[in-house]
């Protein structure tokens, strides 16, 4: 504490400001980096969010299908067959949309199985 006594006014005053001007420094410096790497965790949540929101889109169309077959299948009424297959086309145009926007092989494949085994149960016909 002598020390701090021996210093004249001057002195401590600056030596003050300059103290808080390098903790404002530093705040700034770890803010940006944060706010950059937040910056970049959001454009990834918004991939995820996109790709969650077309895969909502494809399935449920796909269960809208499934339920116009169970009604084909009680009424074999030629509606149902006409819904069925405008569900599963709607279904498979949604997923050939989430075949582009997916951010990772595993989903392409899984997309890619998905229309597949939709074409094979429901063929495109007249």
């Amino acid at each position: 504490m002598r020390f701090l006594n021996d210093l004249n006014i001057k002195t401590k005053i600056f030596g003050g400001f300059g103290i808080i001007l390098f903790f404002l420094t530093a705040l700034a410096i770890i803010s940006s980096i944060y706010l950059n790497t937040g910056k970049t965790d959001f454009g990834e949540y918004r991939g995820y969010a996109l790709q969650t929101n077309q895969s909502s889109r494809v399935q449920a169309n796909t269960l809208m299908a499934r339920v116009y077959v169970k009604d084909f299948i009680k009424t074999a009424s030629p509606e149902s067959i006409e819904n069925v297959k405008s569900r599963a086309s709607a279904a498979i145009e949604f997923a050939d949309e989430l075949e582009k926007i997916a951010l990772t092989l595993e989903t392409v494949l899984l997309i890619l199985s998905v229309v597949a085994s939709t074409n094979r149960a429901i063929p495109a016909g007249p």
